[in-house]
């Protein structure tokens, strides 16, 4: 059904929509969706409506669309050469989905005059064609937020004061406004901060915060436009169309934290028993593990088109060279220099966990600690 409605959408609209010119009376709201359940949407969403009675012109332009087409997808976005579109459909059919979701969301009119939204109209109606309506997706810097927010900025230029100074001063980096929204997906958010690197950790200023819809929405209620007629909000009015709840926090069973200090007392009750026993097994396959995760970093740090995956400092207890540990033979002298290696990293981490650039998710901490130990447990059987 959904690939029908899609493809409805895209038979239907450039024939409508190519040609059309607005009326005096047309409006252009910012369309604000609430948080959902999955990790892709518990950010929300951002959209422009452009509604036209005399010209029949009902038009969501949203730049939030992609091709979920299972393992292609995750494959492109773990690659960073996932596109986005642009795509357009009634305003009942977007809403509808929301409602079944269970998300809520808020319009807000434009103050604009009719020539600017004949420019706007036209600029969208330019990003449309088929050449122009894809774009490579970026989560910080290019999404469906900030595309709105540099769209509105190309019409408007100077004219346009966001008042930024206005917001109160947080210091907070992307990865502390990413907690904000994924505290009922912790795996998801336990991914995120594995795989996102040292660039997540800048510190996000009002400007960029816009990459959060809520943010976007925040910053156009405040905003106003100067021009030779004087100073206007560029909000005139806000109505909740779907006043649902906000998502809030919920009490999350088997989270990263609980899974892996679970783990981490398992394996040293396990340690204490076979102390003087031989268990490399055991280590081979956790050390292949870790390993396995760490060239996951490495290849999303050079080999993808992320800029956000780079510099990542989970590499201090997850380098590639645990294959090295778990495959070289035990009393190889390079397996016991790797095993030093990596010991002085986990203590680097733990020494240095409140002032590392990057912030680490809590759960590393009983990894790093159940590594440390089968650690020294292999030392003393490679050394003895």
């Amino acid at each position: 059904m959904n690939k029908l409605l899609k493809l409805s959408i895209l038979l239907i609209f450039p024939f409508a929509i190519s040609a059309q010119t607005l009326s005096e009376n047309a409006k252009v709201y910012l369309v604000t969706c609430g948080a959902g359940d999955d990790l892709y949407s518990v950010f929300g969403h951002s959209a422009l409506w452009i509604v036209d009675s005399e010209k029949r012109i009902d038009a969501v332009f949203n730049y939030g669309t992609f091709d979920f087409d299972g393992f292609g997808f995750y494959l492109k976005f773990a690659r960073g050469k996932l596109d986005y579109l642009l795509s357009i459909s009634d305003f009942r059919y977007f809403l509808a989905g929301y409602k079944y979701e269970e998300r809520y969301v808020t319009t807000q009119l434009l103050n604009l005059t009719f020539e600017e939204k004949t420019e706007l109209f036209a600029a969208l109606r330019e990003n449309y064609k088929p050449e122009n309506r894809a774009y490579r997706y970026d989560f910080f810097y290019d999404n469906c937020s900030t595309r709105l927010r540099d769209l509105l900025a190309d019409l408007l230029g100077d004219k346009l004061d966001y008042h930024l100074e206005m917001v109160k001063e947080e210091k907070k980096s992307f990865r502390d406004f990413i907690d904000d929204y994924t505290f009922n997906v912790p795996w998801g958010d336990f991914g995120i901060d594995l795989a996102l690197g040292l660039p997540t950790d800048i510190i996000a200023d009002p400007f960029h915060q816009m990459f959060l819809p809520e943010h976007l929405m925040d910053a156009f209620g405040r905003a106003t436009v100067t021009d030779e007629n004087g100073v206007r909000q560029l909000v005139v009015a806000t109505e909740e169309v779907l006043d649902l709840p906000r998502r809030s926090p919920q009490w999350q069973w088997f989270t990263p934290l609980q899974v892996f200090w679970l783990l981490f007392f398992i394996v040293l009750l396990f340690t204490i028993r076979t102390w003087k026993k031989d268990s490399r097994r055991f280590d081979n396959i956790l050390f292949g593990i870790i390993g396995f995760v760490g060239i996951m970093l490495v290849l999303l740090w050079f080999a993808t088109d992320h800029t956000a995956t780079a510099k990542n400092f989970n590499l201090l207890w997850a380098l590639p060279t645990w294959w090295l540990i778990a495959f070289l033979p035990s009393k190889s002298l390079w397996r016991l220099r790797f095993l030093r290696l990596h010991f002085v990293l986990l203590l680097a981490m733990f020494v240095g966990w409140f002032f590392l650039p990057q912030a680490l998710h809590p759960a590393i901490l009983p990894i790093g600690l159940v590594l440390l130990m089968r650690l020294l447990k292999q030392y003393r059987m490679s050394a003895a």
